[in-house]
């Protein structure tokens, strides 16, 4: 940045330094967080985190990231340094339970409570004023890109005979664990339900 800056005063040109967050969308193939989780969700895979589940992490749409670069070449800006940041400053553990939302997963969010403890960092939380009063809202919120990015990953790896019979089998795995749970504590709606499956009667 700073040798920019010298440059840009000695040939007196107008320079803003863009301090872009972390970017996300369709089209990302590094194993980086999101892409990490979302291919995990694909294979019905729990999301483990390690890392301080307090801590915030800012993310910016890849739409949003190029739209504000593209409008800034002919938007003059007077401050020369921005955060391209988003105006909304999640923790790791609201980012995993949107990414198991976006998903539709079954399987809850493990807290590796030892590892967490072992990284306490808390990350920033940015604002994004300067950004928003040049090139206005985001026009794509994080919501509504997990689920893009979600559907580039399935399109990408399509399998959903496969994801479908192994959600079909957790679900019916958890019903038993519960069913012996009920009979351990109560033999007589134990019995009761074994009668029920018996004679293939779900309805009560």
């Amino acid at each position: 940045e700073k040798v920019l800056e010298e440059w840009a005063e000695e040939n007196d040109v107008q320079l803003n330094i863009f301090r872009i967050s972390n970017v996300y969308g369709p089209g990302e193939k590094r194993d980086y967080l999101f892409s990490v989780w979302l291919k995990k969700m694909l294979e019905n895979q729990p999301i483990c985190l390690t890392v301080n589940p307090d801590a915030f992490r800012n993310n910016i749409y890849i739409d949003d990231c190029c739209r504000i670069l593209l409008k800034s070449i002919y938007e003059p800006i007077k401050e020369k340094v921005i955060n391209m940041v988003s105006a909304y400053n999640p923790t790791m553990l609201e980012l995993a339970l949107m990414c198991k939302e976006v998903s539709n997963n079954i399987y809850d969010v493990i807290v590796d409570a030892g590892k967490s403890k072992e990284n306490v960092y808390y990350g920033v939380r940015f604002d994004n004023s300067i950004i928003k009063k040049y090139f206005g809202e985001e026009e794509i919120d994080l919501k509504k890109g997990l689920l893009h990015e979600y559907d580039y990953y399935v399109k990408l790896f399509p399998n959903d005979e496969q994801r479908e019979w192994e959600k079909i089998v957790k679900t019916y795995n958890d019903g038993i664990e519960k069913f012996y749970k009920i009979l351990v504590e109560d033999n007589t709606i134990g019995f009761f339900l074994l009668e029920k499956l018996d004679n293939n009667n779900f309805s009560f």
